[in-house]
């Protein structure tokens, strides 16, 4: 990835989006699970593990928001990173690292 996206914010965009599109699997995972284990209680007799189960419905509820907030966050950075100020200190920052890395080799 390093390589194909050498710029150290174009690489964190892709890795975001990558996990993004895994959490958005893993969310519709945990849904379906969820659904089967309400369908398994009904009927049951004790009521704990259908409280359990509602809860974690009202928590799965609450990614979507939480994941958009994320969302709305990150593109805030990626804007800020891609300005030409940022670019500027991130090349700078990065030089001085490579001068820093050569000093302490000799």
């Amino acid at each position: 990835m390093s390589e194909k996206y050498a710029d150290d914010a174009q690489r964190q965009r892709v890795l975001f989006e990558l996990m993004a599109l895994c959490g958005s699997e893993e969310l519709e995972r945990a849904t379906r699970l969820v659904e089967q284990g309400l369908a398994e209680q009904q009927g049951m007799d004790d009521p704990a593990p259908t409280v359990q189960v509602a809860q974690l419905v009202q928590e799965i509820n609450a990614i979507p928001q939480a994941r958009k907030n994320l969302h709305d966050t990150m593109q805030s950075y990626f804007k800020e990173m891609a300005t030409e100020r940022m670019v500027a200190i991130r090349n700078a920052v990065r030089q001085a690292w490579i001068a820093a890395s050569l000093r302490s080799s000799q």
